[in-house]
């Protein structure tokens, strides 16, 4: 349909501009990608954005009208900064899929007349209208993956489709609602929901967009559960002016650096998350005060008693005779016996400071016999009450957070983890880090030939020699799935890391020699059969391994997507390389000849 029967639908369609706010890496800041959202329906003459999409849908014309406002948003996008090296996500009405899949075969056409590579667009799929036949509709999104494009699901958990979409899409990106993401901080219903969401998608190999983080305790929780970037007014609101956008949002830093204090000072924040805050009396309190007190607060059973210094004393109880039920005469309330009453129902307490460990905090909470609860002071005053329950939702978010991430064969800390040391080294600009990463010469002819279960061993052999290599507070050690392992350090030489890595990999081929038989060793292969039953033989098992060096020199602007994909592609280089290990520098990566055509796919953030 031309152009012209467009502005007959609408006349005013010129006024049409679009937004763009940033999604960004929720370790660093750095920008990922933009998303592009519409603005000013109303000068077009429609009450919203989905009226706007309504009447075009109503009026037959969604499909030019979506290929015109593509044209419209990769253009502007195009006039960004580094967009090269960056994502536009671009939301797709669902109904686009009805009965037709011109929209995936015109994108080409639009893209060639933009100059923006399909690498560095992404649909995102709304589950606003339902899909009808979603498996069916799901082979006409996947056009746009075959096209080169990206595909992303939006507003993951409140549509129609649910967990269906995901299935059949295997999208690339999953982005969060923003209905899971308010208050997740104090709603541990939604920390689970988003955990269970997360963990899915990871498992999917699916990167996690936690949309519409406003506040610190939001973006925390996004964090600590694993979410991969985030959206929200927390970073930037939708900007139509591209000068107001940057490419690195140092407050997301900032965050990272202060969630970093939290943490070495022990479990302060997440103590300070399921505290509550109960009105407290004073022993200097006159019984009058006292009744208030518990008449403003009826639903509450005890009240902490603090001294004129703030300092705890014990508590007191509702329930004791004449508080909630004060005497009718108010001039009695000063009576001297009463006011001995009172003060001898003070009733001892557990106190534990907000700096402890949650297992000490338990601990003392267990020594107290009526069990209804801990006072928490911080620097001897008074700060708040924890329930039981509070206290064993502390010790299960605790055990989650501790437990999350590891891999359940080699109990090692995964990809999240690792993902989160590599971030944090990027943004050390005045430290030598170390990534080594290794991976099992043919590990899978291995599992082929002798099963899994003995494979298994094999992972925990090695997983026994990075715990016994790699244990200073400097170190960082990981699993991240199959035969892939990693260990990370600060502030050693270069040819001390070389030295341990290569003996790490003579103690793991000489201890796997035990796995094999006397005629496997003797012949140094073992015999197999390929896909179509040929005989072959393999070597026995080695290890490849590889050092990256980020030097305080060159590191600014690169992102750990970049990080992933070197290592990817220093692995494959390090089995042809003599001893099978490589040692290489982000240097070398600035310079290769390669490098021009792997920044189309996402590997590095200009600074």
């Amino acid at each position: 349909m031309p152009e012209s029967n467009l502005l007959n639908w609408s006349p005013k369609l010129g006024c049409i501009d679009y937004a763009f706010q940033p999604i960004v890496n929720i370790h660093t800041g750095a920008v990922y990608g933009y998303e592009a959202l519409i603005r000013n329906v109303e000068k077009a003459g429609f009450e919203s954005i989905f009226a706007f999409f309504d009447s075009a849908f109503e009026n037959k014309v969604l499909h030019p009208l979506d290929l015109w406002l593509r044209q419209l948003a990769q253009k502007k996008f195009r006039q960004m900064q580094g967009y090269e090296s960056m994502q536009l996500f671009y939301n797709l009405d669902n109904r686009l899929f009805e009965g037709s899949n011109q929209g995936a075969d015109h994108t080409l056409n639009v893209e060639e007349e933009t100059n923006l590579p399909a690498g560095n667009l992404c649909f995102e799929i709304s589950e606003r209208h339902e899909l009808a036949n979603i498996k069916e509709k799901a082979g006409i999104i996947s056009e746009y993956r075959n096209n080169g494009h990206k595909i992303a699901v939006d507003d993951c958990g409140v549509g129609f489709s649910g967990l269906q979409l995901l299935y059949y899409l295997k999208p690339d990106f999953i982005k969060i609602d923003r209905f899971f993401i308010k208050d997740i901080e104090r709603d541990p219903d939604k920390r689970l929901l988003v955990s269970s969401i997360v963990k899915i998608s990871h498992i999917m190999g699916s990167i996690v967009i936690a949309e519409g983080v406003e506040s610190m305790g939001e973006y925390y929780s996004c964090k600590n559960i694993g979410c991969d970037l985030l959206q929200g007014y927390l970073v930037q609101k939708p900007e139509v002016d591209l000068n107001n956008l940057r490419l690195n949002y140092s407050c997301i830093n900032l965050l990272r650096k202060i969630d970093k204090r939290n943490k070495d000072a022990g479990d302060k924040s997440l103590i300070m998350s399921e505290m509550e805050y109960i009105e407290p009396v004073f022993c200097q309190s006159k019984p009058e005060e006292i009744f208030h007190t518990f008449r403003e607060n009826q639903a509450i059973p005890l009240h902490p008693v603090l001294n004129e210094h703030q300092e705890p004393m014990g508590i007191i109880r509702a329930a004791i005779g004449g508080v909630i039920h004060p005497p009718k005469n108010p001039a009695s309330c000063e009576n001297t016996n009463l006011s001995k009453t009172i003060s001898r129902s003070f009733s001892p307490f557990p106190v534990a400071d907000i700096h402890l460990p949650i297992e000490q905090i338990l601990e003392i909470y267990s020594m107290h016999e009526d069990g209804e609860g801990i006072i928490i002071v911080n620097n001897r005053k008074y700060a708040g009450f924890l329930s039981t329950r509070a206290l064993l939702t502390l010790l299960n978010e605790k055990n989650l957070a501790m437990n999350r991430d590891l891999n359940p064969l080699s109990k090692l800390p995964g990809h999240n983890l690792v993902y989160a040391y590599v971030s944090n080294a990027l943004q050390d600009f005045n430290t030598t880090y170390h990534l080594v990463y290794f991976d099992f010469d043919n590990f899978k002819m291995y599992n082929d030939r002798f099963g899994f279960r003995r494979g298994d061993r094999i992972i925990h052999l090695f997983a026994d020699l990075l715990k016994s290599n790699f244990q200073a507070p400097e170190m960082c050690i990981g699993h991240l799935g199959g035969d892939d392992f990693f260990a990370g350090i600060s502030g050693s030489s270069a040819v001390a890391i070389s030295n341990r890595v290569k003996c790490i990999a003579r103690e793991f081929e000489d201890g796997v020699k035990g796995f094999y038989r006397g005629d496997a060793l003797d012949s140094g292969v073992i015999l197999g059969s390929d896909s179509i039953g040929i005989k072959i033989k393999t070597p026995l098992m080695t290890m490849s391994s590889v050092v990256l060096e980020l030097s305080t020199a060159i590191r600014q602007g690169f992102s750990p997507e970049a990080i992933d994909i070197y290592s990817t592609r220093l692995k494959k280089e390090s089995k042809q390389s003599p001893g099978r290990f490589r040692y290489a520098t982000l240097y070398d990566f600035d310079k290769a000849p390669s490098r021009k055509k792997e920044t189309g796919q996402r590997v590095r953030l200009a600074s």
